[in-house]
């Protein structure tokens, strides 16, 4: 028993470690200071790829007036680590000729020790606990992040990677390793990468009306939620209440936190002031779900509810930006677009997945694979 007590506390800084949390904002920060010693490289560096990220600059800047008279330290540090980050997109897009090897490497590693981690908690740790998944009730693991819907976002990732440099059989591995994770995220993300390669295929243009109209979607999320809240019965609210795995009665609240605070709250400071948005709906929330404080589970409402709505235009002008740059290349597109719809279901501004395909794509627009 105490041996098994043991694993189980190994299971998050696990998680952490085997996740790669740290080396990717350690590479990004190298990344910016590379860019001011080496002064051959500063006009291609900065005019070419610095540039790109202005939106996100101006993001985090208008984060830090949000934080000026708060006493919230992890804000100030979370705004260092995106911006961190942002310099490990740039990373990747500077390895050049070198990316197509990157890639393959990484993708190899991440799935075997995506492999050997679900080994080690189906042998040691045992499951998360049971998951319903489109009527299906299974046992669910928590995987290479230590959390099934962040894990499941690496495999996404790497799985579509394998499969772009013609690795089927990888491909295949890290698809089957992302079925114990039972993430609904995950499922809709590959649809939405499918859908648009079958549209590619089709008709280009189309193509590229499909990826734009998908990300408008996308960026007025906030819309739809309150459109539903101003306009449904209440047993339609309670179903979608049910199909968003109790989000629904996450994000209204944040989304009225954002429309009453031009500046925000301030970054990750959204949960100390969720509970005042929720009283409202109390009643409606205790018999659907039971009452409970939690984060946004959405990149979007983060960015809406914690920055304003100033804050989240930057963010999708951002997102735009790198759409915009990706345009044509039907892999890359396809992966962006189905990244955004998984972490539409999850707090991602400081995931580095996010930055890891902001980077791959803004690479594959200079280069193919």
């Amino acid at each position: 028993m105490g041996l098994l007590v043991s694993l189980s506390a190994l299971k998050k800084p696990l998680g952490v470690i085997v996740g790669l949390h740290v080396i990717p904002p350690v590479l990004g920060l190298c990344s910016y200071l590379s860019g001011f010693w080496k002064a051959e490289s500063k006009t291609s560096y900065f005019k070419d790829l610095f540039s790109v990220f202005i939106p996100l600059y101006l993001l985090l800047f208008w984060g830090f007036l949000s934080l000026l008279f708060k006493e919230s330290c992890i804000g100030f540090l979370r705004l260092v680590h995106v911006f961190a980050l942002s310099g490990f997109s740039l990373y990747l897009v500077s390895l050049k000729g070198k990316s197509s090897l990157f890639y393959k490497q990484y993708s190899k590693v991440v799935t075997i020790l995506a492999f050997i981690v679900l080994i080690f908690e189906m042998t040691f740790l045992g499951s998360a606990g049971e998951k319903s998944l489109f009527g299906y009730v299974g046992f669910r693991y928590e995987g290479l992040f230590g959390e099934s819907n962040y894990s499941s976002i690496v495999l996404l990732i790497v799985m579509i990677l394998h499969y772009i440099q013609k690795r089927l059989c990888w491909s295949i591995i890290t698809g089957l390793l992302c079925i114990p994770l039972l993430s609904r995220g995950l499922g809709l993300s590959c649809i939405c990468f499918s859908i648009l390669l079958i549209v590619y295929e089709i008709n280009r243009k189309a193509f590229k009306i499909f990826s734009y109209l998908m990300f408008i979607l996308l960026a007025f999320t906030p819309l739809w939620v309150l459109l539903v809240n101003w306009y449904a019965d209440q047993s339609f609210i309670f179903m979608i209440e049910k199909l968003s795995a109790g989000r629904y009665f996450l994000w209204l609240p944040y989304i009225q936190m954002g429309l009453d605070n031009v500046f925000g709250v301030g970054f990750f400071q959204g949960e100390i002031h969720y509970a005042k948005y929720l009283a409202p709906h109390l009643e409606l929330v205790d018999e659907i779900r039971g009452h409970q404080i939690n984060q946004q589970h959405s990149l979007f409402i983060q960015v809406f509810s914690e920055f304003g709505v100033v804050g989240y235009l930057l963010l999708i002008w951002q997102f735009f930006v790198v759409l915009w740059k990706c345009q044509g290349q039907r892999f890359t597109t396809a992966l962006f677009c189905g990244v955004l719809v998984g972490f539409s279901f999850l707090n991602g501004l400081t995931d580095y997945n996010l930055f890891f395909t902001l980077g791959f794509a803004l690479g594959q627009f200079k280069e193919d694979l």
